[in-house]
C-alpha cells in the first residue's frame, strides 16, 4: 500500500496529484501498482518510485519495532536510542525524497529532439 506523507507534485506541470482526483479518473490502481499513468491535470506520464517508500517503511521498523526490542531484551548492548534515531533519519529522508517521476516514453524523445 502506498504510504503517502506528503503531497506528490507532478515533475510536469507542478500541480498536487492528490488520490482523490486519482480514484475519480480511475487511475489509482495503477498508481498503487508504481505503473506509469497520466497526470490528471496536463495529460503527462509520471509515476511514483518505490525507492523512498522503502526508506520510510525501513525507518519506521527500526524506529517502531527494533529500538523497543533492543531496549526490552537489552541486546548486543545497542543503544536502543541510537536506533530510534537512525529510524527517524530514515523516514525523514524518504520523506523528503517521495516524489512523482517524470515517464519519458521513446516517441516524446523524438519530438523533444527536433
Amino acid at each position: 500500500m502506498s504510504l503517502i506523507l506528503s503531497p506528490l507534485r507532478c515533475p510536469w506541470c507542478q500541480q498536487a496529484v492528490t488520490k482523490s482526483e486519482l480514484r475519480k479518473q480511475g487511475l489509482m490502481k495503477t498508481y498503487l501498482a508504481r505503473q506509469a499513468f497520466p497526470c490528471p491535470h496536463c495529460q503527462k506520464s509520471v509515476t511514483l518510485p518505490e525507492r523512498a517508500e522503502t526508506l520510510i517503511s525501513s525507518g519506521l521498523f527500526i524506529a517502531v519495532i527494533l529500538a523497543p526490542l533492543f531496549y526490552y531484551y537489552q541486546w548486543l548492548f545497542a543503544d536502543p536510542r541510537l536506533l530510534f534515531s537512525l529510524g527517524l533519519a530514515l523516514i525523514i529522508t524518504g520523506a523528503l525524497f517521495q516524489k512523482l517521476q517524470k515517464v519519458i516514453e521513446p516517441n516524446e524523445s523524438d519530438n523533444e529532439q527536433e
